[in-house]
């Protein structure tokens, strides 16, 4: 008389490769039971020290570091970084702080030399590749130069409040000449009362401009000395 043997016996379950183990373990951690109770584990106060003392081996955190920056060094996180700060900076709490900040850092003096150094090579660079930027460079000192010169409080406005448009003025002067040149003002500023805002704008109306080649500013400026104006 034969024996019942079973199935599962009788045809032993053929044993996993490790690459089928990892992928069953895989599905077995996606499933929602699990993933609330690592949630769950996570949260405890145990669990967060444990955390905190393992991030902070030396290790640890030269492994995090070294990860960190190459995965931020990619296309895609640089693309994802770049928008999420211009989002970022748009939110109202974060302009304040960013300006509060900005305030604080830029009276500290090594800030302060290193931001003059880097907008006077900023500005250098930008004036000889950009015509256009150079000249409202130029006459943005030239209104803060007669200011100074001609008026009892300096320059204490901004420029649309003395009635000054440079984007006229440029636009009225067309496209900068090839060779070298200056901005003259063909009624010169010192003709004009500098304490008198209406005096002002008409002191550099966009008509009031006009370029010349350098050496023949030097020339009508040394005439204006010559005959005691300036």
């Amino acid at each position: 008389m034969g024996f019942f043997i079973p199935e599962s016996v009788a045809h032993p379950r053929k044993a996993m490769t490790e690459e089928e183990r990892v992928v069953k373990k895989r599905i077995y951690n996606q499933r929602p039971e699990r993933k609330a109770a690592r949630v769950a584990y996570r949260k405890r106060p145990e669990a967060k020290a444990k955390k905190r003392e393992y991030r902070k081996r030396p290790e640890v955190k030269a492994r995090r570091n070294a990860y960190a920056r190459k995965r931020n060094q990619t296309p895609e996180a640089k693309a994802k970084a770049n928008e999420y700060m211009k989002e970022y900076r748009k939110r109202p709490k974060a302009k304040a702080w960013i300006n509060e900040y900005m305030k604080a850092y830029s009276k500290q003096p090594k800030a302060k030399a290193r931001i003059n150094e880097y907008m006077n090579a900023y500005h250098k660079r930008r004036k000889q590749s950009d015509p256009l930027f150079k000249l409202k460079t130029n006459l943005r000192a030239r209104v803060l130069k007669a200011l100074e010169v001609y008026s009892k409080t300096g320059k204490i406005l901004k420029s649309k409040q003395y009635g000054i448009n440079y984007a006229k003025i440029i636009k009225h002067l067309g496209k900068p000449p090839a060779c070298a040149f200056d901005v003259h003002h063909i009624v010169p500023l010192c003709c004009f009362d500098f304490n008198d805002l209406k005096a002002i704008e008409r002191a550099f109306a966009p008509e009031n401009h006009a370029y010349t080649g350098i050496k023949e500013h030097e020339e009508l400026h040394a005439d204006l000395i010559k005959y005691g104006v300036q």
